[in-house]
């Protein structure tokens, strides 16, 4: 596919803003990167680590990135790549302020009336057709048109081109003992109104695959994956309920089946990740990953050693809500070891003041394979012994020794 008539209508100084996720482009990603005579331009974008790889700033070219997770990648440089830690509602915020001269986004083919929609992830993108001076469209034919989504008239492009190339995907869950026993203890914590949160990972994923046997299901949340369409075929889903996210990140037979879920609307961010009215927050269950979590309850979902490679993302927004709702959960959920075992993720104390993602006070339950610690209305040391408890025995003595 050849991008030129895209890229060479970008002159010096532009701002060009491209989302990431499933809605990246990847293949115009990789032809920009690889202009050698591009003039200096700044690209702004959502890529997270591990799905969003393709390399753009590299010494080949004199792309500056604003990113907000961490870009990591030999190709890379460095030097022009400037991050912005936020949750995903600050970034929303951070980006009302700015202006765009590009908006280059990737679109289904137009129905027959000429709308197009904006595909399989939302996130900032009604938000930046209001900041951006003019909008590209990539018109990707496996993109799905969904009925429950934001979608654009093809005569508003500024221009647009035509493909037909794989969104980006990721791979089906792997299942380990330890993800197992996890997403049975988070079984326990779901009631029969709870209305369902959950965030990128492989526990996660495990965690929904498990919930075929249930029903009346609800969910608002952030991403959703396969394993929400396996809970819809299982009938596992409440129907008379409007399940809301704000992208979907999973395989190609998942992209191409959101079009008959229509109880499932993709929504902006500032919907998604907002506080909502304090009618609606009820019995809101909040299901996240991390990295460490401590004795206080702490946890880290950035920093691995001293080296950043994630971001609070929407995990922080998504505990506000639960912490401000009646009968709602905040729950970390994590394997109790890392490094086949070498090393302990609950520890006794983060090892730096960065690393505190969310504060102990925002936490209610921690899930590892050995069990739930629950951790509200906790003494300080309550906290510290039922955080042991779900530890793996082989460090619980020396967490012991070090309160």
């Amino acid at each position: 596919m050849d991008y030129s008539d895209i890229y060479n209508r970008f002159a010096k100084g532009d701002s060009i803003y491209i989302p990431g996720n499933s809605g990246e482009p990847r293949a115009f990603v990789e032809a920009l990167a690889a202009v050698s005579d591009l003039p200096e331009i700044s690209v702004t974008h959502t890529f997270i680590p591990g799905v969003n790889t393709a390399p753009l700033a590299t010494s080949d070219n004199k792309i500056i990135e604003h990113a907000f997770f961490p870009r990591s990648g030999k190709q890379l440089n460095s030097d022009r790549i400037l991050f912005n830690r936020d949750s995903w509602m600050g970034v929303f915020r951070y980006l009302e302020q700015q202006q765009f001269d590009w908006l280059v986004m990737q679109l289904s083919p137009p129905n027959k009336d000429g709308m197009c929609s904006l595909g399989t992830s939302i996130e900032f993108l009604p938000l930046l057709l209001q900041r951006s001076n003019k909008v590209i469209g990539i018109i990707n034919h496996q993109v799905p048109f969904i009925t429950n989504a934001p979608a654009i008239k093809l005569d508003e492009l500024a221009c647009s081109i035509e493909c037909d190339e794989p969104l980006v995907s990721v791979g089906s869950p792997r299942s380990d003992q330890a993800s197992s026993r996890i997403a049975e203890h988070l079984t326990t914590l779901i009631d029969r109104d709870s209305v369902l949160q959950t965030g990128i990972g492989n526990i996660p994923d495990i965690f929904l695959s498990s919930l075929t046997q249930h029903t009346g299901l609800k969910f608002q949340s952030g991403m959703l994956s396969d394993g929400f369409l396996e809970l819809h075929d299982a009938g596992a889903l409440a129907s008379d309920f409007d399940h809301s996210c704000t992208l979907c990140l999973g395989s190609n037979k998942f992209y191409q089946r959101l079009p008959d879920l229509n109880n499932l609307s993709l929504v902006p961010v500032n919907i998604s990740h907002a506080l909502p009215s304090e009618d609606t927050t009820e019995n809101f269950l909040a299901i996240n990953s991390a990295l460490q979590v401590d004795s206080n309850g702490r946890a880290n979902l950035e920093f691995l050693g001293d080296r950043r490679v994630s971001n609070v993302g929407g995990a922080l927004d998504f505990s506000q809500r639960a912490n401000r709702g009646e009968h709602s959960l905040n729950v970390i959920a994590l394997p109790a070891t890392a490094g086949n075992g070498k090393y302990s993720r609950i520890v006794s104390q983060l090892s730096m003041p960065e690393h505190d993602s969310l504060a102990g006070t925002h936490v209610d339950r921690v899930v590892t394979e050995y069990g739930i610690a629950d951790l509200s209305g906790k003494t300080k040391r309550q906290r510290a012994m039922a955080l042991i408890e779900v530890a793996a025995p082989k460090f619980r003595p020396g967490l012991e020794k070090a309160l």
